[in-house]
């Protein structure tokens, strides 16, 4: 019997396509934080819904990861514009101060989206998260942000609860809808009363 020769796997083999995936994936999100940091420097009233914001947006964590001088300038021009409108007495005075909410704002809320923060801080402009009684600080800037974020928990759970899985389906075989059980529902139907 002959045995065949193995050759060898080339080092590149299969990693090509990887890194055209990996190059293609960059490119896309650069593109997208482009248009994420032209689409809120637009003067006037931000025309997204915060759902689209969410789902067409650009997460803060990649757009500083992309474009890190662009985005933390663009917040930092968001959070002073903030300041300047609501002209509190006791505020955030001077570029240090709103450098580091900006940072604060980085750390604590990453998975906000650029079109999120813009439509945040126009919420802090129209009282949307209450009045702030002449006091506009670090601590009220994240606290709004936080209200925000608990604003869009409902879409948030809408969005990842209402799908439906087609996979396997004989052709006319209708979908059944899935309604997500509590814990409590799963326990009791297990130990019925």
């Amino acid at each position: 019997k002959k045995k065949k020769k193995s050759t060898p796997a080339s080092p590149t083999v299969g990693r090509g396509s990887s890194l055209q995936r990996q190059e293609a994936k960059l490119q896309l999100q650069q593109s997208q934080t482009e248009a994420s940091l032209k689409r809120i420097s637009e003067p006037g009233i931000f025309p997204m819904t915060p759902e689209r914001a969410h789902d067409e947006g650009t997460n803060l964590r990649t757009a500083i990861r992309i474009s890190p001088t662009q985005t933390r300038a663009a917040m930092v021009t968001l959070i002073k514009d903030v300041v300047d409108f609501v002209d509190a007495k006791k505020t955030l005075r001077g570029v240090e101060d709103i450098i580091l909410t900006a940072q604060a704002v980085e750390q604590q809320h990453p998975t906000l989206t650029i079109e999120e923060l813009r439509l945040a801080c126009e919420g802090m402009k129209l009282g949307q998260f209450g009045k702030f009684y002449e006091r506009l600080k670090t601590a009220e800037i994240l606290e709004c942000l936080c209200t925000f974020e608990g604003q869009r928990a409902s879409h948030l759970e809408r969005k990842h609860t209402t799908y439906s899985v087609s996979r396997g389906l004989k052709p006319g075989q209708k979908v059944i809808p899935h309604e997500p059980e509590t814990l409590i529902q799963v326990i009791s139907k297990r130990n019925p009363p």
